[in-house]
């Protein structure tokens, strides 16, 4: 990964953790928080249009993963130059996005959740900010605690 990619990400981590609401306070409706808790994720798994990503390692999804939850590789949403002179994990072209993203069933309906597996939170980042750039930014949030918050 290039350095200003890991050093975006890198920085990303504290402003998701601002977003958490302290404890005893109510949830915002989604989309108005970018980290959903496990409690609100637990109460809206069935809800028709939730997409529920899992980011990691496809041994660890098929392991144990939540219940109803898709694997998403990062190289189902982005590209990469076959003769690498290109970038690394490049974002498609935003129409070859939103196909992309249609393959794995989301759509502008849809409320997606994303969560890592074990220190996978860097690449779930990225997956916020390739659905933020695909126009779906409001109606994404990433798992507070991922799948090790699930578990516990």
């Amino acid at each position: 990964m290039n350095r200003f990619l890991n050093t975006l990400l890198c920085s990303a981590i504290p402003l998701l953790a601002s977003t958490a609401p302290a404890a005893g306070q109510t949830s915002q409706a989604p989309g108005e928080q970018l980290l959903v808790s496990t409690a609100w994720l637990a109460q809206h798994l069935k809800d028709p249009d939730l997409v529920l990503l899992h980011v990691g390692d496809p041994q660890e999804y098929t392991a144990k993963h939540i219940p109803g939850a898709r694997f998403l590789s990062l190289r189902e949403i982005s590209i990469s130059s076959p003769d690498q002179k290109g970038l690394h994990l490049e974002l498609p072209h935003s129409d070859s996005l939103r196909l992309d993203l249609a393959s794995i069933g989301i759509s502008d309906r849809s409320r997606v959740v994303v969560y890592y597996g074990n220190d996978w939170v860097s690449p779930s980042t990225r997956v916020i900010f390739t659905l933020d750039y695909a126009g779906l930014g409001s109606r994404a949030s990433l798992l507070d605690g991922g799948m090790n918050a699930w578990v516990a």
